[in-house]
């Protein structure tokens, strides 16, 4: 899987010294204060160029393979009055490990909307589920994070999907400085595999900023699930349940993070995706610390664990592991990294069809972007 690996670029947007609500956009890369290339703007319309590419290896026990990708996107906004802007954004990816011939990519987030001065914005298309608003917190490893209860795109409103109609709001309406809360509806998804479905579903997150550098994430989805999940899964439910709370810490250097989350009728769990099956519940805790160094080295260390509790499967650790990596900035626009997966779980016989983390692996790679 790839992983996000993301921080997020916070726009903040100002029309007439008035700020809108600040539109997180996750990016694949690392991106600290590399800068956007601004290719268009005229007539209060304005249209940013991002992109980078990660070259990248994997190592495990089975051999080493190319995990090389690209990312590009676009991000743009044309005043429509002093106090309404509409903007969009596009961000599409490209693997490599492939030849030529191969078309191995596709669209990450495609999304469209408007907002307002002190009332928020209102968007719709691809875009991250509000469970992301929590688990971005502990999503930033070098490579090996993000991979057990948000692991795949068009599930749910955990990650990454398609018919998102999201509105958010910073300080409750220019009102309360510090709590942002966000509403989300997703519309219903079929004909696809049984696990890149979804009925209608909605969600929704609170953040406060407690003090200077310390920020809470509460976050709570609810989805009905489609005609083949439940058929597929004859005891299954007919909702999919998620929520997650998480906490933040940054200062200058220091950045220190924990999400626990529990899912429902949500999280896939056999190693083949062809064969749906879905856990009945999962318990999941995460813990990142990262430092950085003005020298540009920044090591990360985490703590990930996914317990399944399951009326077939049993009880058993979906994953638990320790990530320990380093990333080292250069320049603003070219990094090095290398991250490493000790995993903490022996793996079970009896459990050789479901989807488990038992064994430990190491990536390495170069970045440039812009």
């Amino acid at each position: 899987s790839l992983p996000n690996n993301a921080y997020c670029i916070l726009l903040e947007i100002k029309v007439n010294k008035a700020k809108l609500l600040a539109v997180m956009i996750p990016i694949v890369l690392f991106i600290d204060h590399a800068q956007a290339i601004e290719i268009y703007n005229k007539n209060g319309t304005k249209v940013d160029l991002y992109g980078g590419m990660n070259s990248r290896r994997e190592f495990n026990s089975d051999g080493n393979y190319d995990k090389s990708l690209v990312d590009l996107g676009f991000y743009g906004e044309s005043k429509v009055t002093s106090d309404i802007t509409g903007y969009g954004f596009w961000q599409y990816r490209i693997t490599g490990g492939e030849n030529e011939w191969s078309s191995n990519g596709g669209v990450r987030q495609q999304f469209a909307g408007l907002k307002m001065v002190n009332v928020g914005s209102l968007d719709y298309g691809r875009n991250y589920g509000v469970l992301y608003d929590v688990e971005r917190y502990t999503d930033i490893a070098p490579y090996f994070s993000g991979d057990t209860w948000t692991n795949a795109s068009d599930n749910f409103m955990v990650s990454r999907g398609d018919g998102m109609l999201t509105y958010r709001n910073e300080d409750f309406f220019g009102k309360l400085s510090g709590l942002d809360f966000g509403l989300q509806y997703q519309a219903k998804r079929e004909g696809y595999d049984p696990d890149k479905e979804n009925g209608e579903g909605y969600g929704y997150s609170l953040s406060y900023q407690i003090a200077q550098g310390l920020t809470l994430t509460g976050a709570y989805s609810n989805s009905r699930r489609t005609q083949k999940q439940n058929t597929l899964e004859s005891e299954g439910e007919k909702y999919a349940e998620a929520w997650g709370i998480g906490g933040l810490y940054t200062s200058d250097h220091l950045y220190l993070a924990s999400v626990y989350s529990e899912t429902r009728n949500l999280t896939p769990i056999n190693k083949s995706w062809a064969d749906y099956k879905t856990a009945d519940k999962t318990q999941n805790m995460e813990f990142v610390l990262q430092y950085q160094f003005d020298n540009g080295l920044r090591p990360s260390i985490s703590y990930v664990q996914s317990k399944v509790k399951d009326k077939t499967a049993g009880n058993f650790d979906m994953a638990e592991y320790i990530q320990a990596g380093v990333l080292y900035k250069l320049t603003a626009n070219v990094q090095l990294w290398f991250d490493h997966r000790f995993s903490l779980v022996n793996e079970d016989s009896e459990l050789v069809n479901y989807r488990i983390i038992d064994d430990d692996r190491s990536a390495a790679g170069v970045i440039f972007m812009f």
